[in-house]
């Protein structure tokens, strides 16, 4: 769903302990990184993310192209 060079096709927003939310029009995303490899997905962030994450960075690729986003919603994902 993303390719470094170009950037992010999509985005899963689900469950992230509650730090993303979806105002419909409007979507705040936490970003990806900020825990120790193999801790579990809703444990608490550890430390800050950096745009060196492949996630982040794909986005930020978007964001600097101006190319949208997909957005996929999940059910858990607060709104």
């Amino acid at each position: 769903w993303l390719d470094p060079l170009l950037g992010c096709y999509s985005l899963i927003l689900n469950n992230d302990n509650g730090l993303s939310s979806d105002e419909g029009d409007k979507i705040m995303y936490a970003g990806g990184g900020g825990r120790q490899r193999g801790q579990n997905r809703s444990a608490p962030q550890t430390f800050d993310q950096s745009w060196s994450n492949l996630t982040n960075a794909a986005l930020l690729l978007n964001e600097k192209a101006g190319r949208p986003v997909r957005v996929i919603r999940g059910p858990k994902l607060a709104g």
